[in-house]
């Protein structure tokens, strides 16, 4: 029985995305150690190996960076840049956006702070990282939830889901998670 897997992190600066799918191919033939590897997309868009290959991936990219994330079990990745959500000039109301998103004991915790655009991040990677774990997509952000409103479910539905920091130039202004069957120590840059 799998218990933890190993994870390969590949950390490029942001690409737009028909660079950004070359990139990832090949990164994929890299850590495949296989020029043929065919990558495939599902209909959301989600990358993937034929199932004979035993890989994994997800994909995250925000604010200057992409990161491509390889394992040997199911896996999702997700980050935010928050400079670019605390932007000023940005008129976005994350308490709108969470109501539409999140379960209400998520948009609860996104209310009940004072920086709003925080919290909301800090809700929505793991919701992200887990929907790309499973492949849905945000359609089924509604379905589950990450949080109570107090604090943040270390498992949805028995699949972890932890916060991380990569080690890259400016990663401060960064946040991560990712879910999958793994501990931290695992990943590997």
């Amino acid at each position: 029985m799998l218990l933890y897997m190993s994870v390969k992190l590949i950390i490029y600066e942001y690409q737009p995305k028909e660079q950004r799918r070359e990139t990832l191919k090949q990164a994929l033939a890299e850590y495949a150690k296989n020029d043929n590897i065919e990558l495939l997309f599902t209909a959301n868009g989600k990358p993937y190996v034929k199932e004979e290959y035993g890989i994994y991936l997800s994909v995250t990219t925000t604010g200057e960076i992409m990161i491509f994330a390889f394992a040997d079990s199911p896996i999702g990745i997700d980050g935010e840049y928050m400079p670019r959500l605390a932007d000023p000039h940005r008129k976005t109301d994350y308490s709108v956006l969470a109501e539409r998103f999140f379960t209400p004991d998520e948009a609860d915790y996104v209310r009940s702070g004072e920086n709003t655009a925080v919290r909301f991040a800090k809700v929505w990677i793991r919701k992200e990282a887990y929907a790309k774990y499973t492949g849905r997509g945000m359609i089924e952000f509604p379905k589950f939830s990450v949080s109570d409103g107090m604090a943040f479910y270390e498992k949805v539905f028995n699949i972890p889901i932890k916060t991380f920091k990569p080690d890259f130039p400016m990663s401060d202004d960064y946040i991560f998670a990712i879910a999958g069957n793994f501990e931290l120590s695992d990943i590997i840059q």
